[in-house]
């Protein structure tokens, strides 16, 4: 329930290629000198069977009304391990978190201000506005989310030449 809350997608893959040529492929989408110009990602490896990978073209939220934090639009956790018939990969895909945190909140808040004005209805109006661009800024966070979610997966499973 939560994953679907916040957006997270979680996919198993069998397939043909050796282990080895799967690792070969990650280590080469996170590599810095061949990923900038080939696949446009950054990535990590954690021990042998591990990768987390994301979009190198970041996302800026403000951040005390200093300056623009980066995060990334999505990302990926890919842990694989060797079988008799191919390799096994278990992905979780991510949308940014923040903007998941924010298409729950923001729909609460537009809700709750609703609510108050149903509940009052004498002049005020205003909450009414208020409380819907609320919503409609949640509803749109999230198909955001899914959106950079789904279209990072897409691109990263046609990398890897992997069928479901």
């Amino acid at each position: 329930m939560i994953n679907q809350i916040l957006n997270i997608k979680k996919l198993e893959y069998t397939s043909q290629q050796s282990f080895e040529d799967i690792k070969k492929t990650l280590d080469e989408i996170i590599d810095p000198e061949t990923s900038a110009q080939k696949y446009n990602t950054v990535g990590k490896r954690y021990g042998d069977k591990m990768y987390k990978i994301k979009e190198d073209t970041p996302r800026y939220w403000w951040h005390n009304n200093k300056h623009l934090e980066e995060q990334e639009k999505a990302s990926l956790i890919i842990k694989i391990k060797p079988t008799t018939n191919g390799t096994h990969l278990n992905i979780t895909a991510r949308p940014n978190f923040t903007g998941s945190i924010f298409a729950i909140l923001f729909p609460l808040i537009g809700i709750f201000f609703s609510w108050i004005f149903e509940t009052t209805k004498e002049g005020y109006s205003a909450l009414l506005v208020l409380g819907l661009p609320f919503i409609g800024l949640g509803l749109y966070l999230y198909l955001e989310g899914r959106y950079f979610r789904n279209r990072f997966l897409k691109r990263i499973i046609s990398y890897l030449d992997i069928q479901n």
